[in-house]
């Protein structure tokens, strides 16, 4: 692999995904110009400083290794656009990456052993329209994240998650929302303040019961609620007009035709 490297010089793009690397070849922080690097699903126990010398990068794969931490010197990778961390817990994260303010896309996977360090810089990443954060042994998401107000995608998970900060509320411009695999059981009306939500995705939770302001999810399609412990649904559902999938399995003390009657059979999954 080094030798192969040592020959390109001038690639832009290097994906080494799924090669059980246990470390990296020096050659490859030679290559200056590359703009996405793919190291996903190895075996990497570190992630070297030397990372930051492939400062033309815009896409960087990290996904599914085994280092426990991002280092200083991922803050010099100012022209990123998207970083993947998920499938193996992260248990620090510098401060340095707030010196991403280009970063759009991020995945990230924080420790469910150590609590992890996660500063609060990274909720000055205004530019981010897509984070998938796994909480890890955290359980409140800080109201700083109503700061990310380019949010159209936001997929939040954490198995001691227990409530949302009101701020979450100020991200009107999500599309997309997910919240699985927690403690949730209250959803507070302020939903209703997400009028461009086109998916709602609050599978393995424990929520009782919807507020009937997610009446006012006009442009909603998919609603899935599935591993809850509802009990009954706001009659207000039957008026989401784009509502085409209703996702309830697992929820045994619902109505099912009851529902039937109010969406229609075909939307229930």
């Amino acid at each position: 692999m080094a030798e192969q490297i040592r020959n390109q010089a001038d690639w832009q793009k290097y994906t080494a995904n799924e090669n059980q690397l246990s470390h990296l070849p020096l050659e490859i922080w030679k290559l200056k110009n590359l703009e996405m690097l793919g190291l996903w699903a190895n075996q990497l126990t570190t992630l070297p400083e030397e990372i930051g010398h492939l400062t033309n990068l815009t896409e960087l794969l990290l996904g599914r290794n085994n280092f426990p931490a991002l280092p200083i010197a991922i803050g010099k990778l100012t022209k990123l656009h998207r970083l993947m961390l998920h499938g193996h817990p992260i248990e620090q994260v510098p401060s340095e990456i707030e010196k991403l303010q280009d970063l759009e896309y991020l995945t990230l996977q924080l420790s469910i052993n150590q609590p992890p360090v996660l500063p609060s810089e990274i909720w000055k990443l205004s530019k981010l329209q897509h984070l998938d954060l796994n909480l890890g042994s955290i359980s409140q998401l800080s109201p700083k994240i109503g700061q990310l107000s380019q949010l159209k995608v936001l997929y939040i998970g954490g198995k001691y998650l227990n409530s949302l900060p009101p701020e979450l509320w100020q991200l009107t411009q999500l599309e997309r929302l997910d919240i699985h695999g927690s403690l949730l059981s209250l959803l507070p009306p302020h939903i209703g303040l997400l009028t461009n939500l086109q998916q709602l995705r609050l599978h393995r939770n424990r929520l009782k019961y919807l507020p009937s302001e997610i009446r006012l999810l006009s442009h909603l399609e998919v609603l899935d609620l599935q591993w809850n412990d509802l009990h009954q649904l706001p009659p207000q559902i039957g008026s989401l007009e784009n509502l085409r999938e209703l996702r309830i399995n697992g929820n045994p003390h619902l109505l099912t035709p009851l529902l039937k009657l109010l969406v229609g059979e075909h939307k229930i999954f």
